[in-house]
């Protein structure tokens, strides 16, 4: 049974064999700067949270390996960076997790030029249609049960749909005044833009190719929605009260860009006219730094992070109850529970209170 970090170390080798497609027609025809802009964007370093997943629950089920288990690994995550290139593009962000966004790194490639933030962004939104295909790609050629592969392959492409719905869902609650969004809309936000691609799929795909029955796939798929229920609204909480060390997101990010979270709407049930009204005021965007911090303050003032943690703990032991009900190889079973909780766990010096006591993994 594989570790975390030994997943992690094989899935950067298989990425980077994934990454010579770069070198290959039909990439190989574009500029090689910006196809090494490319490569740089996909193997940069972070958690591989899906492919560690992916693997453990393959692991779980499978009678023997499977050749191409990391290249289907490595799949997941290049379908995982195509929706952060989107995602960067619309929130129009310059830095990922610490490294520059592709547009970003496109746009350096067209310094000088007066047109150079649109041309990059153009650029970054096909590149990212490219990956997705590429993504596909590795993924329906893997070296597996062809009935196996085809479910795997359906369940993939259905989180994609559930994505794009999510970020859609979200574009919407935009539009609409912060009292107008419902937390049931702000629900399927998080279940679509997380929960389903980033912890139901690769737990299911996982455990399709490796032979778990219906009634399994069922019990992961409900498990991680619930996990990635709660790990959505842990990072909201976290853009509110982390202190940007170690809590993985800059703070404020999402008050920066306007968007609408969780903890958010919990506060403005909680506040008053006055707090109500600068809130509405950040969220129309552009705010600077003391409008920011004043908004921190209603929020944390109003209880809503503290409410927002007992969320997450009470999604922690959702999806735990879910996972310790398979028939998974206890061995996997008690693997993902770790690694589930490590990604639940409030980071030490956020703030918001004390966190709610939850039982560790069986």
């Amino acid at each position: 049974m594989n570790d975390p970090d030994t997943i992690r170390k094989a899935v950067e080798g298989a990425l980077a064999r994934a990454a010579g497609a770069f070198d290959m027609p039909p990439f190989a025809a574009l500029p090689a700067a910006y196809r090494e802009a490319l490569r740089a964007f996909v193997l940069r370093r972070g958690k591989r949270l899906r492919p560690v997943l992916f693997v453990l629950a393959y692991e779980g089920y499978a009678a023997g390996p499977m050749p191409d288990l990391y290249r289907a690994a490595a799949a997941l995550e290049i379908l995982h960076d195509f929706i952060l290139v989107h995602d960067d593009i619309i929130d129009r962000a310059a830095r990922r997790r610490g490294a520059p966004s592709l547009p970003a790194r496109f746009r350096a490639l067209l310094d000088g030029r007066p047109d150079a933030e649109t041309r990059a962004r153009n650029l970054a939104l096909v590149a990212g249609d490219a990956l997705y295909v590429l993504g596909v790609r590795l993924f329906a050629g893997v070296d597996a049960d062809p009935a196996r592969r085809q479910r795997a392959l359906e369940r993939l492409t259905d989180a994609a749909l559930h994505t794009a719905c999510g970020e859609l869902e979200e574009l919407f609650c935009g539009l609409r005044p912060a009292g107008d969004v419902t937390e049931a809309s702000l629900a399927r936000v998080g279940e679509g833009k997380t929960a389903h691609y980033s912890f139901a799929l690769p737990m299911t795909a996982g455990a399709v190719l490796g032979g778990a029955d219906e009634d399994e796939i069922g019990r992961l798929d409900a498990c991680g929605r619930a996990a990635g229920r709660a790990f959505q609204i842990r990072d909201d909480a976290l853009d509110v009260a982390g202190n940007g060390d170690g809590a993985g997101k800059p703070v404020l990010q999402d008050l920066r860009e306007g968007t609408l979270t969780v903890p958010v709407r919990l506060a403005w049930a909680r506040c008053g006219a006055a707090d109500r009204a600068h809130l509405a005021a950040v969220l129309h965007g552009g705010a600077g730094e003391a409008a920011l911090a004043e908004a921190r303050r209603i929020i944390l003032a109003s209880g809503a992070v503290d409410a927002a943690r007992a969320r997450v703990a009470a999604g922690a032991q959702e999806a735990r109850a879910l996972l310790e009900g398979t028939r998974m190889r206890q061995e996997a079973r008690r693997a993902i529970g770790r690694f589930l909780d490590r990604l639940l766990a409030w980071p030490q010096g956020a703030g918001g209170g004390r966190a709610p006591t939850v039982p560790g993994p069986g």
